[in-house]
């Protein structure tokens, strides 16, 4: 029996995901219904013990904890330096937004693509540039002469790397094809690689190597998808240059956004430091969730491209529905409507498949009777 067979029950917990009407099967937020690891709620226990939760600082056994978890798992090279920490990676790119472009700039993103991009962009009064993604029969692709007309007008690229809602882990050759042509226009790469440790086909390839030298870069990651702690609120984004980590320092000091939870830190240096296995094994087991619900789909006429990274489907209910996730939730399951991640989304929904696979098999036993009946 695999760890991530059991279940905890989060209702009437204040749960984001679960505070939901009685009989509805939650399917939609980013949160995993696994319990984090051992080692996390141990670290937090023992810090709780303390009884002193006053102002923190970062201390290096947490730098060299991320540190150490991204050049042992990704090959990436950090220091302690270009850090600035964040309550959260929508946070950081709102600050981006602000920092590295002004009114009415050109901001280009990748439709479908996670919705607070656009709600960054549009409620600083940026410019939406749409470098919408193509569907293949082999999945989506990066459209790149599109993308090259967009950074002509654009003063910031927001990536979603590995990409959210579509599973696409990109290459490391397309990564350095979006890089070369934002080097030519000098646009500023913030990329979220927020779902980095989440990959089954392919491997991830960061920012901070494909674009290593180049100024204009800042890469936002964080431990909360990794290890089910987005509660803490707490993320490190790395700005490589002085320069421009001061100006993006600055818009954090402007707003007052800041600071460190000090039992946030003690989860995330156990996370970094002991974790490893933890997340091997959620990978494996998200691979056999992946497959189960892609062979449930076959003939129902829903589909869905092999997810390559994340944990989350993007099921084409096109056939049946533009607004499957309405007709979903008037018989029982809360999914994400494919509309809020752009116009190319609509006809979609977005599954969350970080559940025990028995849980899975009975929302795919009612997915495939309600578009039936």
């Amino acid at each position: 029996m695999s760890i991530f067979d059991s279940f905890t029950d989060r209702k009437g917990s204040g749960n984001s995901k679960w505070n939901i009407e009685e009989g509805m099967m939650p399917m939609h937020v980013a949160d995993m219904d696994f319990d984090s690891p051992k080692e996390v709620c141990e670290a937090i226990i023992e810090r709780a013990k303390t009884g002193i939760f006053g102002y923190q600082n970062y201390t290096d056994e947490y730098y060299d904890a991320v540190c150490g978890w991204f050049k042992r798992r990704h090959g990436v090279e950090m220091s302690k330096e270009q850090f600035i920490i964040s309550p959260g990676i929508v946070a950081a790119l709102a600050m981006c937004v602000s920092a590295f472009t002004e009114e009415g700039d050109g901001v280009i993103m990748q439709p479908p693509v996670y919705g607070p991009f656009f709600m960054v962009t549009e409620q600083n009064n940026r410019k939406l540039l749409l470098n919408y993604l193509k569907e293949t029969e082999n999945g989506y692709e990066i459209d790149f002469e599109d993308f090259e007309e967009k950074a002509k007008q654009a003063k910031l690229f927001l990536l979603c790397s590995p990409q959210n809602p579509t599973g696409r882990v990109f290459t490391e050759e397309e990564l350095t094809k979006l890089f070369e042509i934002c080097k030519k226009y000098d646009v500023f790469i913030a990329s979220d690689e927020i779902h980095c440790d989440f990959v089954m086909d392919g491997k991830h390839h960061s920012m901070l190597n494909i674009a290593k030298g180049y100024r204009k870069l800042c890469v936002c990651t964080a431990p909360s998808k990794t290890f089910n702690m987005a509660g803490f609120s707490n993320s490190n984004i790395i700005v490589p240059d002085a320069e421009y980590r001061e100006i993006l320092q600055a818009a954090y000091r402007k707003n007052h956004i800041g600071g460190m939870n000090p039992i946030s830190m003690a989860a995330t240096i156990a996370a970094y430091n002991k974790c490893d296995y933890w997340v091997d094994e959620f990978n494996e087991y998200i691979r056999k969730n992946r497959d189960y619900a892609i062979s449930r789909l076959e003939g129902s006429g829903m589909s869905a491209y092999p997810i390559e990274g994340t944990y989350l489907l993007w099921i084409d209910c096109r056939k049946f529905s533009d607004d499957p996730a309405k007709i979903l939730r008037e018989n029982g399951i809360i999914a994400n409507d494919g509309g809020w991640f752009g116009e190319n989304g609509k006809g979609f929904v977005r599954f969350n498949l970080a559940c025990p696979m028995a849980r899975l098999e009975k929302v795919m036993d009612r997915l495939l009777e309600v578009f039936h009946n």
